[in-house]
Parts: structure tokens; sequence; C-alpha cells
């Protein structure tokens, strides 16, 4: 009844219908068996189609026999049989054909609603992601200048560690050469204050420059502020250290304020 020929194009299975008709028809038909096309490659639909004219046949060879209709009429009958399979044939490739283009309608109605959205979305998001570049690049510009910033604090730092190291070698007692046979005496020199040192080897020197002076005079407040108007020779290098590393934590603005030395503090008083 099914019977699958594979297609010399393709190779796939493509399925007939076939069915003996009974001796007794066969000079009305002129024909032994009745032979269809199914127009497919699914087993499962061949035998929808298969069941289907197994039943219009059986209709037809039951009326042949039954009824003794003559060679045209029964001939008529057979040609309704086909007419109608290939009209039940064409009915379905045009549903089929109908539902392929209303899925294919509703995929692009989907696709459109997605664009649609996807408009909207960029629409709206896109100016806050300018407002979000726009703020980046403040940030970039602004972490360039602190970096420049964080440079020149470290270069003020070390002007003033290299002023206060040249203040103490300045201000410290010397050991002078003494003539022969004079003993020297065993009784060290007092060394002087900071801020006496300062006053003496800088504000009062008329050759120093006014940024010299202020930057001395910013270095020794800020070392006074810390330790005290301490005497010259208890500066020592650890001393020094602990000056560097305060400074080092110290907000930017911190002693930005006028600096006067302490001369001009006791003129003004």
């Amino acid at each position: 009844m099914l019977r699958a020929i594979p297609s010399r194009r393709t190779g796939q299975p493509r399925y007939h219908f076939r069915r003996i008709v009974p001796a007794m028809l066969r000079p009305l038909l002129g024909k032994t068996e009745i032979s269809l096309v199914l127009h497919t490659s699914d087993k499962l639909v061949a035998r929808e189609h298969a069941a289907a004219l197994y039943a219009r046949t059986g209709q037809l060879f039951r009326t042949g026999k039954m009824q003794h209709p003559t060679k045209d009429d029964l001939l008529a009958l057979y040609r309704d049989l086909i007419e109608s399979y290939e009209a039940a044939l064409k009915a379905q490739e045009e549903s089929a054909a109908k539902v392929l283009e209303a899925e294919r309608a509703q995929h692009l109605i989907e696709k459109a609603d997605l664009v649609t959205k996807q408009s909207t979305f960029l629409n709206t998001v896109l100016p806050h992601m300018e407002g979000l570049l726009k703020g980046l690049g403040q940030l970039r510009h602004t972490l360039e200048k602190r970096e420049v910033w964080a440079v020149t604090e470290k270069q003020g730092l070390q002007n003033q560690i290299t002023t206060l190291c040249s203040l103490i070698q300045t201000s410290l007692p010397h050991n002078e050469d003494k003539p022969d046979g004079q003993k020297s005496s065993s009784k060290q020199p007092r060394s002087m204050k900071l801020s006496a040192a300062a006053d003496k080897f800088v504000f009062s020197v008329p050759s120093k420059s006014a940024g010299t002076i202020k930057g001395t005079g910013k270095t020794v407040a800020l070392f006074t502020e810390a330790f005290g108007d301490i005497p010259v020779h208890q500066i020592t290098g650890d001393v020094v250290g602990e000056f560097y590393d305060l400074l080092s934590g110290l907000p930017t603005t911190h002693g930005k304020g006028k600096v006067t030395s302490p001369s001009g503090r006791c003129q003004r008083s």
C-alpha cells in the first residue's frame, strides 16, 4: 500500500500509494493497479494520505462490484477520485504556504517590535552615556592634575628638607686650627637654637633672595610647630626623617599663609 522510492535529485525517499485493482474491474479500468505519488518525504504524512486514498479506492471497488457500472461510469468515478485527491493536495499546499507566510509575518512583527524597543532604549540611555563619558573625561583630567600636584608637593618637601639641612650645617660650630703649643678647650661651644640660626644666617643676610628667605621661614615655622625651637645640634638624622614623614602627611594647604622671619615679628612687637 505504501512504497518509498528514493529521489534521483536529493536521494530522499518519496512515498507512493499503490493498490492492486480487483481482477473483475481490471478490464473496465484498463489497469492492474492504482499508483499515485503522495508528494511527501514524511512517513507519517504519507501514511495519512495513503489511508485516505485506501478508503476512496475501496469505495470505488465496492461500487464497481455491487452496482455493475459501465466502463465509462467507472472511469468517471476514478477520475473524480484522482481530481478530489489532487484538489486536497493543492488545498493542503496552499494551507501550508499560508501558515508559512503567517509565521514569516509574525517574525517580521516581532523583529520590528524588537528594533523599536532597542531604539527606545538607546534614545533613553544615550544622554546618560554621554554624561558618563564626560564625567570620565573630567575624572581623568583631575587625576592628571593630581599627579602634577603630587610631583610638585614632593619637590616642595625635598626643598624644605634641603633648606633645613643647609641651615643646620651652616650654624654648627667648626673646630678651627689652633696655634702650635696652644691647648684646645675641652668644653664644646653650645649651638644656637634653630630660629636664631635662621635669623643669623638667612634672615639677616642682605644677599639672600626673597625666595630663599620665604622658603626658610616656612621650613623653620613648620619644624618649630612640630618639634619646638630646639638647638641645632639636637636635630639629628632621625629628627630630619620624622620631619619628612610629618611633611608627607600634611594637607597641601597647611602652612600656605604668609610666613615672616623672627626678626620681622620682633620688630612689629
